[in-house]
């Protein structure tokens, strides 16, 4: 038991390591970055410091930066050593595969949240600073960061299934963050019911109380959202864990 646990924490480290010193992590710091320069000109202008705030956050960060960087992240974690075939050197490690793809999972979701944490503050704090911290914008920023982890632990958990599936795992990632988040998720009927965005729009409905999140009128409800992403985390997990059992390395 302590052996696996050794071994777990081990491979977590030194792919949480392996991810955040890959070249792909100076993205993170374009999207901080560009973030703080957008909130920065956006404060200068004349509006409603706590709907504008909600909204730039919620559109910058919950809908592109949150599931762009699960995508780069755990679109590439496996995919990467699959392809320069280190991973056969990973293999030989005293754990089993399945908890391996856990540890994986693990630095994946590390790094994600890390770096949507990252954007997220970089934002809060330039457009905030510029216009004045209250009780008000510190409520949205930590609504958002709770928001944030129940994204991360879903898209961590896809991207991740997704790259031992498809060689190709970007191209997928990319038209799914663009195409059927960006666009599918926006359309008007139960067709949302089937993206990721809804469900954390509708919790993001329940927790604030600005912006045009706050007054998204087709939410399913916060309990069934959190439940509803629960268990397609468990169950894209367990399917994952399934297949990098049985797959065949080269």
């Amino acid at each position: 038991m302590k052996q696996d646990l050794f071994a777990l924490f081990s491979l977590v480290k030194s792919s949480t390591t392996k991810a955040i010193l890959n070249k792909k992590f100076l993205i993170v710091l374009l999207a901080v970055f560009f973030l703080s320069a957008v909130m920065g000109y956006v404060a200068a202008q004349d509006l409603e410091r706590l709907e504008e705030g909600s909204d730039l956050m919620d559109f910058f960060v919950i809908s592109f930066f949150l599931p762009l960087m699960c995508m780069i992240f755990g679109s590439s974690l496996i995919r990467d050593e699959i392809e320069d075939r280190s991973i056969t050197h990973v293999l030989t490690a005293p754990i089993s595969r399945t908890k391996m793809y856990m540890g994986y999972y693990i630095s994946v979701f590390i790094v994600s949240i890390f770096a949507a944490w990252l954007i997220l503050t970089s934002g809060f704090v330039t457009f905030f600073g510029i216009l004045g911290v209250d009780m008000e914008a510190v409520r949205i920023y930590f609504d958002i960061v709770s928001i944030v982890a129940f994204g991360t632990l879903v898209y961590s958990s896809l991207f991740v299934l997704v790259s031992i599936v498809i060689e190709r795992s970007l191209y997928f990632g990319l038209f799914y963050v663009f195409i059927w988040e960006g666009f599918v998720g926006s359309l008007p009927g139960n067709i949302k019911l089937v993206s990721i965005r809804h469900y954390l729009r509708s919790i993001g409905k329940e927790l604030m109380e600005h912006g045009s999140i706050s007054r998204y009128g087709a939410a399913s409800g916060m309990g069934a959202s959190i439940i509803t992403l629960f268990i397609l985390t468990a169950v894209l997990l367990l399917l994952g864990m399934i297949l990098f059992r049985e797959k065949e390395f080269p």
